[in-house]
């Protein structure tokens, strides 16, 4: 097969994601305590938001002995740690984190002062938090690319618009909705801030977009099929490799009125449903792992008794219960244990964070499992086989900058991954 190679030979600076090797083996679980324990009952309340690309690092917030909320890193060695308030007491009455960069040094959230006034921030290991928006009262952090150096969120006012802070220009730049939307929210950033995914919102319902290399201007995805008339799109996170989004959508498959969660691949698509929970619940992912070989969320229940469950989706396993696969898979004693939703997964898919209600209240917890294996780039439109119909995807998507071209998965699209896709294509298979 002869092929002509006509494209700029260019890189990028995407962060590279290093597997967690301490959690490699065996399998287990356990539960993050909390910044106090009552002496008496040995109560904790935590909550996880996230974990570092690199597994190593839990971030998320915790009633302090004070009875106020505070932000936390946890690590292996260190155990929980409370990070730096804001000087001034009238801006730390409460925390929220809303991500962390993917070495675990930095960190972006809220910080909410006298009457819900809330102030997005970043904290830099245990220096004093970095107020983003020195009018204050306006905006939330909701994520932060694998360096550090961009957080996305929310600012408030008579409407809501998504915005994105950089390191090196530091002020807000904001993004505009969808025609036919009244505002727009920011959830997630990747690649340095080349993707940025989020929600438009508007009277006949939201729709999941992305932001693109550097746009003000959204491109909606879409939705699973489905013919409700007030539908619901969210994107929520994007796959280190940058490759695909994933998100919850209006679907047929899920009932009238029903949400499936969905992975779309970039740049184009398509949108694939995750499978549909039963019993009219609805599925909500939140996390993604290197390329999306591991999906993990929540189901929900939207009406009484007003259930949620923590799940884990693979290609080969589908949706299911992660509480069940921990027990069943991995023989983990899961007794006295309700796991309520997963919000945050490692690069490698092998280390999972949640929250839920254990033996000593409401607790987050970090789950640990086998890395995910990656697929075999020589097969690369997955059908199993390795021919010329792959050596065609892989050119098509070569050409057009598509991520999952990013054969030695250094950040760039170049020649060098033509060479990194032949070698085991040559060879037959990886």
């Amino acid at each position: 097969m002869n092929v002509r190679i006509e494209k700029c030979l260019c890189g990028s600076g995407l962060v590279a994601l290093t597997a967690a090797a301490a959690f490699a083996a065996p399998p287990g679980f356990r539960g993050l305590g909390g910044l106090f324990v009552d002496p008496n009952t040995g109560a904790v309340q935590s909550r996880v938001s996230a974990i570092s690309g690199d597994g190593f690092t839990a971030v998320g917030t915790s009633t302090d002995q004070a009875g106020r909320v505070r932000p936390f890193r946890w690590t292996p060695s260190g155990g929980m740690v409370a990070l730096a308030d804001a000087p001034g007491t009238n801006l730390s009455v409460y925390h929220e984190v809303g991500g962390v960069s993917a070495d675990g040094s930095q960190v972006a959230g809220t910080i909410y002062g006298d009457a819900g006034c809330s102030t997005a921030a970043r904290w830099i290991s245990s220096a004093l938090p970095e107020q983003l928006d020195q009018a204050a009262c306006v905006a939330a952090a909701s994520g932060i690319s694998a360096s550090g150096a961009v957080v996305v969120g929310d600012l408030y006012g008579a409407t809501s618009m998504g915005f994105v802070w950089r390191r090196e220009v530091p002020q807000f730049y904001f993004f505009s909705p969808l025609d036919g939307y009244a505002d727009s929210s920011a959830k997630a950033v990747g690649a340095e801030g080349a993707l940025i995914v989020g929600t438009c919102n508007g009277r006949n319902g939201s729709q999941a977009v992305v932001w693109e290399n550097g746009s003000h201007f959204p491109r909606g995805l879409g939705y699973l099929p489905n013919t409700d008339r007030f539908k619901i799109g969210r994107a929520t996170a994007i796959s280190p490799d940058g490759a695909y989004i994933i998100g919850a959508s209006s679907s047929a498959a899920a009932g009238a009125e029903g949400v499936e969660g969905f992975k779309y691949s970039m740049p184009s698509g398509p949108m694939v449903g995750l499978g549909a929970a039963t019993g009219g619940r609805q599925t909500y992912p939140t996390a993604v792992c290197r390329h999306a070989e591991v999906i993990v969320g929540s189901v929900v229940m939207p009406v009484a008794p007003y259930t949620q469950t923590a799940f884990i989706w693979t290609p080969a396993a589908g949706l299911r219960e992660l509480r069940q696969v921990l027990a069943t898979d991995y023989s983990i004693d899961m007794q006295g244990w309700t796991l309520t939703e997963a919000t945050g997964i490692s690069g490698d898919g092998s280390v999972i964070v949640g929250n839920g209600v254990g033996p000593h209240g409401e607790e987050a917890w970090m789950a640990t499992l086998p890395a995910a294996v990656e697929p075999c780039i020589a097969d690369f439109n997955n059908d199993g086989g390795v021919d010329g119909n792959d050596v065609a995807a892989f050119f098509m998507a070569w050409i057009e900058s598509d991520p999952s071209a990013d054969a030695n998965k250094d950040g760039g699209i170049d020649g060098a991954d033509v060479e990194a896709f032949f070698v085991p294509w040559q060879a037959g298979g990886c």
